[in-house]
């Protein structure tokens, strides 16, 4: 552990070197291996409240992880957008053991869709073979379980994991799956279900808003005003889960503008989710600002697509009072982040 006047060296280095500008910083231990990989809008700060005189105030993992660090670097970056991305590229890099981003991301789930001759559902983690249309990502295994089954019961494809269902399923008999293990529906018509799925996966909430919406005036007409009240929390669950996945789909399919028009004063380029440019609000084309090569790296991994898609869309409802963003070609529904 190190002493009082190596923390102070470090809080005295940082004082030196560290701007109070935006930018991603690492912390590493003495062998040189990652530790920890953080962002700030003002890096010298941030720096410095890991190493303050009294380090009982901090939580314990991050007294753990600041006792350990023997040395750092820093990049400064010309906005917390690109801060954010850069952090989010070195995490996934250099793999620190004390950040939560990455234990966060090792615990994401994700709806597959598989791409079977009758498809099904499955939720699979960021391990596991991906053979089939990926959507999320998902924080927790409860929540894809809840898409999953809002596509089941609604949309009836089979609940069935076979690659090519065989078995009779009393899903069938419940009147929650179409049956396609009794011959009851033909490879065509079932397509036809599953391309209504893939857009409501992608975000269209419309077929499945219309069901609820008349189940919940049924039920109301039935006096069954708990049930009732169960189907407008399921509607609004949908909604608020359609109008991320719009987002998505939109950001790793399209082009998008997303236009700072705070501080910063920055608008970004993106085309099928990789950033391609960065230039000053009214300046000229060849006035780029520079971007961390990381950050340009084009990614193919589903996962990591809709892991740079969701972390726009929380940083834009963050900062929807100073950002815009559009599309292009503009894609039906409106794209509003709502809450």
């Amino acid at each position: 552990m190190p002493t009082n006047m190596q923390l102070q060296k470090l809080a005295t280095a940082i004082r030196r070197q560290v701007p109070r500008e935006s930018g991603v910083y690492l912390f590493r231990d003495r062998s040189g291996a990652p530790l920890y990989i953080g962002k700030s809008v003002n890096l010298r700060q941030r720096m410095l409240s890991y190493f303050g005189s009294d380090p009982t105030r901090l939580e314990t993992r991050i007294r753990q992880m600041a006792f350990s660090v023997r040395s750092f670097e820093f990049r400064v970056t010309a906005s917390e957008l690109m801060a954010l991305w850069l952090e989010n590229a070195l995490i996934k890099q250099e793999r620190p053991v004390f950040n939560v981003r990455q234990q966060e991301y090792d615990q994401y789930r994700y709806v597959v869709l598989t791409d079977d001759l009758y498809p099904t559902c499955k939720i699979v983690d960021h391990q596991e073979s991906m053979d089939g249309r990926v959507f999320g990502p998902f924080r927790d295994r409860y929540l894809a379980a809840d898409i999953i089954d809002i596509v089941n019961r609604y949309f009836r494809i089979r609940w069935c994991r076979d690659a090519q269902p065989f078995r009779k399923s009393l899903n069938f008999d419940l009147d929650f799956c179409t049956g396609p293990c009794r011959n009851r529906i033909s490879v065509e018509d079932y397509a036809q279900i599953v391309d209504r799925v893939v857009r409501f996966l992608n975000g269209d909430e419309g077929w499945v808003a219309d069901r609820l919406e008349r189940e919940m005036t049924q039920s109301s007409s039935n006096c069954d005003f708990e049930k009732a009240a169960e189907l407008k929390e399921k509607l609004a669950f949908c909604k608020n889960f359609c109008a991320r996945q719009r987002f998505i789909h939109g950001f790793n399919s399209t082009a998008l503008t997303v236009r700072d028009e705070g501080k910063e004063r920055l608008e970004y380029r993106f085309k099928n989710g990789d950033l391609v440019q960065v230039v000053p609000i009214g300046g000229t084309e060849s006035g780029g600002v520079p971007v961390p090569e990381e950050v340009l790296v084009s990614q193919r991994d589903p996962r990591f697509l809709l892991d740079k898609a969701s972390l726009v869309y929380s940083w834009l409802k963050k900062n929807r009072a100073t950002c815009r963003h559009t599309f292009e070609p503009k894609l039906p529904p409106d794209q509003a982040l709502e809450e």
